[in-house]
């Protein structure tokens, strides 16, 4: 009897394992092979399907395109010397980006800097899972990452770079001059 409410009990207390979104029977890719093996990856992959199903509900099927890019990406991770790290990372930063789309997040600072000629309007994210800066300017938004940095805040986007520090950034785009931006 006491055997029985032991095994009970931990049962209770004991989380059953999350499986991912897809099947591990029909897992084909050497990174789905790979998540269906690592529970923590299969967390994430929990966490991730539940913020991209509640992104559907709030933004419909234009973030569908998003989604089989970001699955694509993850999947090119079998190509890196670190395979899990990859997808670890993959995973990381797809459920900050859809922390933010989703309001799950909200943004702990709002700095304006006045760059030259534009002006960037740069929304700082710390509770996501992976930090983040989302940068405004000339209308269209875009999501950084933070990066290690020996002084000041360096988050790195897609073909661009800012780095802040003392009331000041660097924005820094490929194949275009440095900025030095100003906060206002």
């Amino acid at each position: 009897m006491r055997l029985f409410l032991s095994m009970l009990l931990m049962t209770a207390v004991t989380p059953a394992l999350a499986a991912p979104a897809f099947d591990c029977a029909k897992a084909s890719s050497q990174v789905e092979q790979l998540i269906c093996q690592t529970p923590d990856l299969q967390q994430l992959d929990v966490r991730l399907n539940q913020l991209y199903r509640q992104a559907l509900r709030q933004q419909g099927d234009t973030i569908k395109p998003y989604q089989r890019g970001w699955l694509k990406g993850r999947d090119d991770c079998w190509k890196a010397d670190d395979i899990s790290s990859c997808v670890q990372y993959s995973y990381q930063s797809r459920i900050s980006e859809l922390q933010v789309a989703t309001g799950a997040a909200k943004a702990d600072l709002v700095q304006t800097y006045q760059c030259a000629n534009e002006q960037l309007i740069a929304q700082f994210y710390n509770d996501t899972v992976l930090p983040l800066v989302a940068l405004k300017t000339n209308g269209i938004t875009k999501l950084g990452f933070i990066r290690p940095s020996a002084s000041g805040a360096r988050y790195q986007g897609q073909n661009w770079l800012l780095w802040t520090a003392k009331g000041e950034a660097l924005y820094q785009r490929f194949n275009q001059p440095d900025v030095y931006c100003q906060r206002l």
